[in-house]
């Protein structure tokens, strides 16, 4: 401005042809260089007015800017921010604009902050670099009066919260109202929704993990009122090992269950004790090991100590001993005693006149007059219609009594 001119302040407007600045305030004390006050009684006082070019013709995108300078160390005034208006749709009747503030990155002025208008009457914030700090105990709150959400921090946690009517959707384009209170949502799995009581619900079309990574190890657990531990689902990454826990029952409700660790093994070769047997493999294994395959009555349940298994027979099988120790008074034991190295006989212990005496249930004992065998005789043969009763020694000779005297009494 020429020194002649710097002292017409009285007037209103000041307009200037050259290239220097219409208006330069400089000052040279510790005081305000400018201060600018509408001093009117006014409820809302307009202060001052920035006004872009008047250009013959307005277009959509025309700006305007003010620049906020600072010396740099070469020591020359730099521009260091700006604020920038344009106007995005400048017909006079459906008027919107965007205001954006840019700051200096790397020596580069760079766009951060805007605010955007559409015909619409949809207002956008965005933001193109950096982060946003809000100090503790600041909330972002949104709907009136912070209705629908507030997020804050009070230096130590984070609170997210929202009204006991309200969930929340984290979702790619397209999501729709959420079914929990935190419903994470890749696309639509179909026409399902969360079961009642869900809380957390992952949803996508195709699949759907949740995937805990560390060192150590990870799982799921399960609380209530009593106790935060009395299920839970662990994986112990030293030992690979799946642990499934709970204080009282676990029931496992599926139409079929496989795996490495279950064995479809009938005849029970690998004799694994980690693993689970199938039941039709417990089945055809007992079947084929233990009955026939078509067991009759006359079968009966007996350990085999050749096989060590227990076997269906149509006879008792006994091994013989010496004599076995007394039964109680309402027991009795039959077992095959040896009576001498050539001889068994099958015997029985019970109670007698009020004590335990064993009882041969074999054939009687004899002694052979042509040999002298004592080994006994086989049951003897009564022939009533010869008067003899014809006895069979075990030696192998026979002998013949007479029967002189009988009569039939029926």
């Amino acid at each position: 401005m020429p020194v002649e001119l710097r002292q017409i302040y009285p007037q209103r407007v000041l307009e200037f042809g050259d290239s220097e600045s219409s208006l330069e305030v400089i000052g040279n004390s510790s005081g305000t260089p400018l201060i600018v006050q509408d001093s009117t009684d006014n409820a809302s006082n307009q202060v001052a007015i920035f006004r872009g070019g008047n250009r013959g013709t307005a277009a959509d995108g025309d700006n305007a800017y003010i620049s906020y300078t600072l010396e740099d160390s070469g020591g020359n005034q730099a521009e260091f921010a700006r604020m920038a208006w344009t106007a995005n749709d400048v017909t006079s009747n459906t008027k919107d604009s965007k205001v954006v503030w840019s700051v200096q990155t790397g020596n580069t002025l760079t766009d951060v902050w805007e605010i955007s208008s559409s015909t619409s009457g949809a207002v956008t914030t965005s933001f193109q670099t950096g982060e946003i700090v809000l100090p503790d105990n600041v909330s972002i709150q949104l709907g009136n009066s912070g209705a629908d959400t507030d997020l804050s921090s009070d230096g130590t946690d984070i609170k997210w919260i929202v009204p006991a009517t309200a969930d929340v959707i984290l979702g790619r384009t397209g999501a729709p109202s959420p079914d929990t209170l935190l419903h994470l949502w890749s696309a639509t799995a179909g026409s399902v929704n969360a079961i009642s009581g869900t809380l957390l619900a992952v949803e996508s079309d195709g699949n759907a993990f949740i995937n805990f990574l560390s060192p150590t190890a990870s799982g799921l657990y399960f609380g209530d009122a009593s106790a935060n531990n009395s299920g839970y689902l662990t994986y112990t990454h030293s030992g690979d090992i799946l642990t499934l826990s709970s204080s009282t029952t676990i029931t496992l409700n599926a139409t079929s269950i496989n795996g490495t660790a279950i064995k479809d093994e009938d005849n029970m070769a690998s004799d694994s004790a980690t693993h689970l047997a199938s039941q039709q493999s417990i089945k055809a294994y007992v079947d084929s090991n233990t009955f026939p395959s078509s067991p009759t009555d006359n079968n009966n349940v007996q350990y085999d100590s050749n096989s060590s298994l227990w076997v269906a027979r149509t006879f008792l099988d006994f091994s013989k001993i010496s004599i076995p120790a007394d039964p109680s008074v309402e027991e009795c034991r039959l077992y095959l005693k040896e009576k001498d190295t050539a001889n068994n006989v099958l015997a029985v212990k019970l109670q007698k006149a009020s004590n335990i005496v064993e009882v041969e249930l074999t054939s009687p004992g004899a002694i052979c007059d042509e040999c002298g065998s004592d080994d006994g005789a086989k049951d003897p043969i009564y022939d009533f219609q010869k008067g003899v009763m014809r006895v069979s020694l075990w030696c192998g000779h026979v002998y013949e009594i007479d029967l002189p005297r009988y009569r039939r009494v029926m």
